[in-house]
């Protein structure tokens, strides 16, 4: 991406964009990419949200039978596929990121705040959005 300071700035190749007085250029607290004040990329997914994704994965091998683990990687793949179009169907990720904390509920998952595995789930929901704060508090996690 080619980001260019001054007026009717080019961003990726086809797009201008005005910047003001508080725009951002760079990353927010969850590692996307910003550009403006209210655009944001996200496309390319934070290494943080990598590593919680895997740990998800981890627990699930961990807890889980065969079955079950490939029931939960199919939910990994299908947020980090939802999340990476070019408009992110965050309502999909959400309730995928629900039916994998389900499944690892079922198996008997400790979903603590403080946990590693309550705080990478924190983190992919945060990458996703608000509307993922519905299956955190369902868990009693807050976002």
């Amino acid at each position: 991406m080619k980001i260019t300071i001054g007026k009717n700035n080019t961003v990726s190749g086809k797009g201008k964009q005005n910047f003001s007085e508080g725009d951002q250029i760079g990353r927010d607290q969850v590692g996307r990419d910003r550009i403006g004040r209210d655009q944001i990329n996200v496309g390319a997914m934070p290494a943080e949200v990598e590593r919680s994704l895997r740990l998800l994965l981890e627990e699930a091998r961990r807890l889980l039978p065969a079955g079950r683990v490939e029931s939960v990687a199919a939910e990994v793949d299908g947020i980090q596929r939802d999340m990476s179009a070019a408009e992110p169907d965050r309502k999909t990720a959400a309730s995928r990121l629900g039916s994998a904390v389900e499944m690892l509920k079922q198996g008997g998952a400790v979903l603590e705040a403080g946990s590693s595995l309550g705080q990478s789930i924190v983190k992919i929901a945060q990458w996703i959005g608000p509307i993922a704060g519905a299956i955190l508090a369902g868990v009693g996690l807050v976002l």
